[in-house]
């Protein structure tokens, strides 16, 4: 007696089953260079998920540029400040001097 959880075909049935199909679409593809139905399913399945992982990965990489730019900008506003703050002690001194 099978249980109600074990479906009607074994395990081998389904790979075969799978495998033909696969096979079938292998060669439909083949055959209608490349503008088959595999194309047409990536067209609709894979490609937009390609697209969206991209955009993810362009906008971390982009994130992580700006990162880089500010450290190079703080960097550079320390060197100004400081600049800055000699020069007015130097002009601060020179009028004290006139």
């Amino acid at each position: 007696m099978k249980n109600k959880s074990q479906s009607s075909f074994s395990s081998k049935y389904w790979l075969i089953i799978i495998s033909v199909v696969c096979v079938i679409l292998l060669g439909i593809e083949r055959f209608t260079d490349g503008g088959g139905p595999l194309r047409f399913i990536a067209g609709y399945t894979v490609i937009p998920m390609q697209e969206g992982i991209s955009y993810v990965g362009r906008f971390m990489s982009d994130l992580s540029d700006n990162f880089e730019t500010l450290d190079e900008m703080k960097k550079a506003n320390e060197k100004l400040q400081s600049k800055v703050d000699e020069l007015t002690t130097d002009n601060t001194r020179l009028r004290q001097e006139q």
